[in-house]
């Protein structure tokens, strides 16, 4: 059970960093760095499809929505 937290906890940590590049590259284009915008939009459908996955496997897990949420803030701070 030890690999499948470690795993999930992993996947946060991916989903937080890709989701903070994303942040930034839209800070990018609204600056007017419109060469970033295609970059942009992959990156963020990568964050939702990785999210969706980690719903899925939380779900899984026996873990409920609200607490992957909670863990997702926490892991933000």
């Amino acid at each position: 059970m030890t690999t499948g937290i470690d795993e999930f906890d992993n996947r946060m940590r991916d989903l937080l960093a890709r989701e903070k590049q994303c942040d930034d590259l839209f800070e990018e284009v609204r600056k007017g760095n419109g060469e970033q915008s295609h970059r942009y939009l992959t990156l963020r459908d990568s964050c939702m499809e990785l999210r969706k996955e980690l719903f899925k496997n939380a779900k899984q897990a026996g873990l409920t929505r609200e607490r992957v949420k909670a863990e997702i803030k926490e892991a933000r701070k």
